[in-house]
């Protein structure tokens, strides 16, 4: 007798074998897209952060602070340093990220108060 088609057991594996695939596919896909939110989140902050020291640097007598710029919080401190020079030290966060991103600017020179 000659048999045709599959077992139960051959059946069983086969699909067994097929929702691994599947379920590594979506596990994958899950993870890339959390990887996807942090980088765009450590992105958004850095640009904010630039905002940030660029008006600092050309601010006259600039002074310590904090904003919200969209969804990122910046606090700001700024230091006198050595020969009139200033130092720039920016904390930049966003709510929903775990890590705090710190710029530090030294020895920046501010510019001339105009009269």
């Amino acid at each position: 007798m000659v048999r045709q088609g599959l077992s139960l057991v051959e059946v069983s594996v086969a699909m067994v074998l097929a929702g691994l695939g599947v379920s590594a596919v979506a596990i994958a896909g899950n993870t890339a897209a959390r990887l996807s939110r942090v980088a765009a989140s450590g992105t958004g902050a850095v640009l904010a952060a630039g905002d940030v020291l660029d008006s600092l640097v050309t601010t006259p007598a600039a002074g310590s602070g904090e904003t919200m710029r969209g969804a990122y919080r910046l606090e700001w401190t700024v230091l006198p340093g050595e020969d009139g020079t200033v130092e720039i030290q920016l904390r930049a966060w966003h709510p929903a990220a775990r890590d705090t991103l710190v710029f530090q600017l030294l020895g920046a020179e501010p510019p001339p108060l105009v009269p």
